[in-house]
């Protein structure tokens, strides 16, 4: 049983290893490819014309090759915002991401291994049902990670809009008090840093970036990216507005708050709503035995006494 699991996980890493080594050599038959189209070209237009075939296996393969680029390229750059997204560095994504996969896919397949090895309950099992749970297991290894960042985007989101109302307001109190906007950020990043230190963070990084990049809608449009949210996009949306129309941010800020204090308070008002219809079950269960016993309680114990229990 154990030489039937053996065989494709030696298959496994000698595929790994065919991909790895296919890789090196397209490249390098593509610099040859390009090195003789080079010197062809130099000799005369006659070798180009003789070669036409050979050239357009050599764009075909080079198409393909500049495809994969762009598509790694995307793939990196979704995981940067992702690591942006949750805080971390997003220049680490190239690096940390296919390691952890490739260590979690390791790591799920050798508890397969050891499973099939040590537990006696796995083993009986038919083989048609491990390789279903082996699947399971890698499949799992390889998008664990997409799973963590997910949540933890989600939670790091609910943390920063849970305070924004409050932001907002406290711009409003900072911009009337005579501080520029720039300021007013590194003072509310100060006061909230440790009641919501998420926050703070994105109003720090926010306010050095109005200092260092050369357009301000830029730092505002990092904003909006590292925290998906619909009201962190209408925020951003306003200000890089009122910054191009020429209208005061005071103003801008304090519509802003208006209108934040509006939704939250309509979101407070449909929690309440819900309320009675959530408490109806607890209610029911934690009332319901105490009702039975204060009315059926006397006629248990006067059915207990009667002669019918010999009393």
């Amino acid at each position: 049983m154990t030489n039937s699991f053996i065989l494709p996980a030696v298959a496994f890493f000698v595929m790994i290893g065919a991909y790895w080594i296919l890789s090196k050599i397209q490249k390098r038959s593509l610099l040859r490819h390009r090195l003789r189209f080079s010197q062809k070209t130099s000799h005369g237009t006659g070798a180009l014309a003789a070669d036409d075939t050979k050239q357009k296996k050599t764009s075909l393969t080079s198409s393909i090759v500049e495809k994969f680029k762009k598509k790694n390229k995307q793939t990196v750059a979704d995981f940067r915002v992702r690591f942006e997204r949750c805080g971390w560095d997003p220049y680490s994504a190239a690096i940390f991401v296919p390691a952890y996969k490739i260590f979690s896919v390791l790591l799920f397949f050798f508890l397969f291994f050891f499973l099939n090895n040590l537990s006696e309950n796995f083993t009986v099992l038919e083989p048609f049902v491990k390789y279903v749970i082996l699947a399971l297991m890698l499949f799992i290894g390889y998008r664990s990670f997409d799973y963590l960042t997910d949540f933890k985007i989600a939670h790091r989101r609910d943390m920063i809009i849970k305070d924004i109302p409050m932001a907002i307001d406290l711009l409003v109190v900072c911009v009337r008090g005579g501080l520029s906007f720039d300021k007013a950020l590194d003072r509310i990043s100060q006061e909230v840093i440790h009641t919501n230190p998420e926050l703070a963070r994105e109003l720090t990084i926010t306010s050095a970036e109005l200092g260092i990049l050369p357009e301000r809608k830029l730092a505002y449009a990092n904003l909006a990216r590292r925290v998906d949210s619909d009201i962190i996009h209408i925020l951003t949306t306003s200000l890089i507005q009122s910054e191009e129309q020429g209208v005061a941010i005071g103003k801008t800020l304090m519509f802003l708050s208006q209108e934040t204090s509006k939704q939250k308070l309509m979101m407070i008002e449909r929690k309440a709503a819900k309320l009675p219809s959530k408490l109806t079950v607890p209610v029911v269960l934690l009332s319901l035995p105490a009702i039975l016993i204060i009315i059926l309680g006397p006629t248990i114990a006067a059915v207990m006494e009667s002669d019918l229990f010999g009393n």
